[in-house]
């Protein structure tokens, strides 16, 4: 959703709305919602960025409310944290790319995210063929660990997961 305009009048935004509530109403037992992308965060408000009105944690958590099944929602984006106290729940895995709203800037969790779930060998750490959310949450967070040594820089993302609802989420170095 989002990555080339359609034809038809829909917001990016209205048409992922659309999307949820079209899943919802086919009783999808687990749905998965990738946000990739750039996040804000003004001091009052996070937002994801989309063509168009953005929306916000608050938004797609009402817009996923009604969801019984498992959702796993992976926000990639900068400033992505408050979307684990907004989503968070039972059934519910949240990843998101930051520790707090005022990580601002450029993530790089998400790159290596995508490439360890999309089945790259070094994440698989318990080696059983497969790369879990919990593997690839892991591998991430340590390549980024990895890039902020290298580079001599002060660490501006620590990644979040939640999977107990709690809404506070765990960074990687806890595990």
């Amino acid at each position: 959703v989002g990555g080339e305009p359609d034809d038809s009048e829909k917001t990016v935004r209205e048409h992922l709305r659309g999307v949820i509530a079209a899943e919802i109403e086919r009783g999808t037992p687990a749905l998965w919602l990738v946000l990739i992308g750039h996040g804000t965060f003004d001091g009052r408000e996070t937002k994801f960025n989309v063509r168009g009105p953005d929306f916000t944690d608050g938004e797609l958590a009402e817009w996923l409310k009604p969801f019984k099944g498992t959702l796993v929602v992976v926000n990639t984006a900068s400033s992505s944290a408050p979307f684990v106290e907004a989503l968070a729940g039972e059934n519910r895995i949240i990843v998101t790319a930051t520790k707090s709203a005022h990580e601002i800037f450029y993530p790089r969790f998400g790159e290596h995210f995508a490439r360890a779930i999309g089945g790259l060998e070094a994440a698989d750490l318990d080696q059983d063929g497969q790369v879990s959310l919990l593997e690839a949450f892991l591998y991430a967070g340590h390549e980024v660990k990895v890039f902020f040594e290298k580079e001599g820089r002060i660490a501006t993302e620590h990644a979040l997961l939640d999977d107990n609802g709690d809404q506070r989420g765990v960074r990687v170095e806890e595990f």
